[in-house]
């Protein structure tokens, strides 16, 4: 095919009007040598989301219904309308990337290993991000390269490590196109399509590669009715993925073991340079809403393995 890209970026959108300008510009701006065409696929926006997306005349839109839409599903929707000869990457609409490398270190890495399956990137939090969360964050996403593999597990370790290395984001990835062409994402779980589909390439002998030098910008605020949903549904998928759940027991103890984990948190805040910068008030939400946010997630889990 004539002008056939090596990359195609697929971008997942609803209602991301306050980021959706900053986003493209810095995807299609990418100091990226090869052709690589975007896709922008969205499920149902009612803000200027739309409107924003076809000032872009070089991007394609594609509008779906958001009844349509799953993790999974869409993302594979999207696999399919690319024209990309060798790699696929999946970005979210709300992400940002961080600067103009932020594509090159993914395809790179495909590019010199060959055993590499998919690669993903360092998320940082963004300006306005709650400061547990961005310590998550931090925590989560460090800058330090990370390569997932089974091959050096013995057997009685693979159920545990597998767990701990499945670890993988579509919030900014790229793949293999030849290898999610075989290996799709599932599309009958709610969330942690990426993870599973991570597992699925670390069984049959792949790695799992973390880049922290491809950085997004990407954070929510959830509210503490959000992050018991959130933490329900990701333990209902990961039970589905892995066969078995929890023990409730285990969440009971986590549960009473949280006031000593909250006290420290909270100490850890109110002693950062962060803390230094915003109002008292401020300060005291924060800290409150921590709290009981990390009460909530352990009751989002109790609740998936009831």
């Amino acid at each position: 095919m004539a002008n056939r890209p090596e990359v195609s970026i697929i971008v997942l959108t609803k209602n991301a009007e306050s980021n959706i300008r900053g986003t493209l510009s810095l995807i299609l701006s990418q100091k990226f040598s090869k052709p690589y065409e975007v896709i922008v696929i969205d499920s149902g926006s009612t803000d200027g989301t739309v409107g924003v997306i076809k000032s872009f005349k070089s991007v394609r839109l594609v509008k779906r219904n958001p009844e349509t839409f799953s993790h999974g599903g869409t993302r594979n929707f999207g696999g399919g309308l690319a024209r990309a000869s060798k790699y696929l990457v999946f970005f979210n609409g709300d992400a940002v990337p961080r600067d103009k490398n932020w594509l090159a270190p993914l395809i790179r890495q495909l590019e010199n290993d060959k055993e590499t399956a998919g690669v993903f990137s360092r998320h940082i939090a963004k300006a306005d991000c709650n400061i547990y969360m961005a310590q998550d964050i931090a925590t989560g996403m460090p800058p330090v390269k990370g390569i997932a593999s089974l091959r050096f597990l013995a057997p009685e370790e693979m159920a545990a490590g597998i767990r701990r290395l499945m670890w993988f984001s579509t919030v900014s990835c790229a793949v293999r196109k030849s290898f999610w062409e075989k290996n799709k994402f599932r599309e009958d779980i709610n969330m942690a399509e990426d993870q599973e589909w991570s597992r699925r390439m670390l069984l049959k002998g792949r790695s799992i590669v973390y880049e922290p030098e491809s950085v997004v910008y990407h954070s929510h605020n959830y509210g503490i009715c959000e992050f018991y949903r959130y933490n329900r549904n990701s333990e209902r998928s990961f039970n589905k993925i892995l066969g078995s759940g929890k023990k409730v027991s285990f969440l009971l103890f986590r549960l009473a073991a949280q006031i000593f984990y909250s006290a420290n948190e909270s100490i850890r805040i109110i002693k950062s340079p962060y803390a230094k910068r915003i109002s008292v008030f401020r300060l005291a939400k924060e800290v409150l809403v921590g709290i009981f946010s990390r009460y909530a997630a352990i009751l989002g889990e109790i609740a998936a393995n009831l």
